[in-house]
């Protein structure tokens, strides 16, 4: 099985900050669920949410991403580590 791609960083700066997933989900008016998926690299936030975490984490939107230097974009499209 394939590594997942980690595009965000934001499970990181919540543990860095020690804020839980269901708070932020609170904080930006998302369902639990959704906040889950974006932490754990299952799905990624809209450029909207991405604001509106980092403004609720009192972040910058920098601080929540992966540095494009580390990911890779293949021939055919994907992404790799």
């Amino acid at each position: 099985m394939a590594d997942k791609l980690k595009l965000n960083r934001i499970k990181v700066v919540l543990a860095e900050k020690e804020i839980e997933q269901k708070v932020l989900a609170g904080m930006v008016k998302r369902d639990y669920n959704t906040i889950n998926r974006i932490c754990n690299n299952t799905s990624q936030p809209t450029l909207k949410l991405l604001y509106q975490i980092a403004l609720a984490l009192d972040v910058s939107v920098c601080d929540l991403l992966v540095d494009s230097k580390t990911v890779r974009l293949n021939v055919d499209g994907s992404f790799s580590k």
